[in-house]
């Protein structure tokens, strides 16, 4: 081969995989419904539970509905998975909470039962985080609306000033 294709070749190799090279990793996990199914059917294996409920974790509010209809599954460990894994979500899961009452009520297993109240207590105490910073964050607001008023008076006490200091002098 000429010196010149070669150069073509490795040219032509080159551009062709620049597109591979720059094309940006998803790194973000999978949350379609069948990829949340498929993870909430793993919880159900003692080997593949863990990078279950990681998935399920990643996915958080995206995969509380599959969750809360884990929580009826016939296997009493399936059930304890997904509670678990709601508790472990914490405040995203909030759309579990009613499966979750009614687990912690009226599951006939006590290791189910105690999960969903643990998973509801852990989904109060994130509830509380984000008011603590909802209401940290209004009483910021509202601290820095005062400073406003309080420049807006000195303002205000000066274009008064200057007003009646000027009427004065052409009088």
């Amino acid at each position: 081969m000429s010196q010149w294709v070669r150069r073509l070749l490795l040219t032509v190799t080159v551009l062709a995989t620049i597109p591979l090279v720059l094309a940006p990793v998803n790194r973000e996990p999978a949350c379609d419904s069948n990829t949340l199914d498929q993870a909430v059917e793993q919880l159900a294996d003692d080997q593949k539970r863990t990078d279950a409920q990681s998935r399920l974790e990643q996915c958080s509010a995206a995969s509380a509905k599959s969750l809360a209809f884990a929580l009826t599954a016939d296997t009493a460990a399936m059930r304890v998975a997904a509670a678990k894994t709601l508790g472990q979500i914490g405040w995203e899961a909030k759309s579990a909470v009613p499966a979750l009452v009614t687990v912690s009520q009226e599951d006939s297993d006590l290791q189910v039962r105690s999960e969903a109240v643990r998973a509801l207590s852990a989904i109060g105490r994130d509830s509380q985080s984000y008011s603590d910073q909802l209401q940290g964050w209004q009483t910021g607001e509202i601290s820095d609306l005062q400073v406003l008023q309080q420049q807006l008076n000195t303002v205000l006490a000066a274009l008064v000033h200057i007003l009646t200091t000027s009427a004065g002098s052409t009088q």
